[in-house]
């Protein structure tokens, strides 16, 4: 024998008529909602695209005031770096009020998070420090070649963290500030003349009158070398096994420094071969004992 239960259920009759316009309200808000994500999301895009723009005229607009267009390009580079950083820092604070972030919370947060980061990346401020000493007390500039031991090249940018070298290869390298100021820095364009030094060895039995006066030709023919300044210096400053080794000194202005003393290596050792001097290489002697 099967037994049935039957439960009965009273549903209001308002019930399905209450249903629809709950869901259709809902329906409503969902689409405002949505409405105003899309609104305050392609709000904040149009803002970052103009903003981005207005910080690149507002830089340039700066940089060609007279009192920063007359200054040291070491430290329009760094007040432009400097500039940047802000300027996006406020554009981030003017988007995260369009999308509706509260302004107080943000501003306690990145305070916070601002504290933290600031602990873990004390790099970064000392990094900061640096770039003021730099702009400061100028060890260097913007154009100049610098060696700090172990990377050499030419200063491309001083920003506020960084001081970027392209080296003679054309290889761009970037150097902290903090590690870059406290090195010791060879300025080799700080001065507006430079010296160049060549030694080589002669056989020690050549004779030194006519290797002299065969290398003071070679000075005299190059108009790039400074004379009033110093004058040559050609001179004996060593002796090994069978040869004499000469030191030869000149000045000249820092832009002809490389290609004068690649000009004056070819010359002298043209110059010298030519009149039968024979350029030196020290010997090694090698004594072999048999056991």
């Amino acid at each position: 024998m099967v037994s049935y239960v039957v439960i009965t259920t009273n549903i209001p009759e308002e019930f399905p008529i209450m249903l629809n316009e709950a869901l259709s309200r809902l329906g409503e808000l969902a689409s405002e909602y949505a409405v105003s994500i899309v609104t305050r999301l392609v709000g904040a895009i149009i803002v970052y695209i103009i903003g981005r723009q207005i910080i690149k005229i507002l830089r340039k607009w700066l940089m060609h005031l007279d009192r920063l267009k007359n200054s040291h390009p070491t430290a329009q580079s760094f007040i432009s770096s400097l500039l940047s950083f802000l300027l996006n820092f406020v554009l981030i604070l003017t988007i995260a009020s369009i999308l509706g972030l509260p302004m107080t919370s943000l501003l306690t947060l990145l305070g916070s998070a601002g504290l933290t980061v600031g602990l873990a990346l004390q790099g970064g401020f000392s990094n900061f420090a640096g770039g003021v000493i730099i702009l400061m007390f100028k060890p260097f500039s913007i154009g100049d070649f610098i060696d700090d031991g172990t990377n050499q090249g030419t200063v491309k940018e001083i920003s506020i963290f960084y001081t970027t070298l392209i080296t003679p290869d054309n290889r761009r390298i970037v150097i902290p500030n903090s590690t870059i100021s406290n090195a010791t820095i060879i300025n080799a364009t700080a001065e507006a003349t430079r010296r160049i030094d060549i030694n080589f060895n002669v056989a020690q039995d050549s004779d030194l009158d006519v290797v002299f006066s065969l290398l003071k030709g070679c000075i005299s023919e190059d108009e790039r070398i400074l004379t009033a300044i110093s004058e040559p210096f050609v001179a004996v400053v060593g002796y090994g096994a069978g040869y004499l080794t000469i030191e030869y000194r000149v000045w000249c202005k820092r832009e002809h420094f490389l290609s004068l003393k690649f000009d004056l290596l070819r010359k002298i050792s043209e110059t010298l071969a030519a009149n039968g001097i024979v350029i030196a290489r020290p010997v090694l002697d090698v004594t072999v004992k048999n056991n």
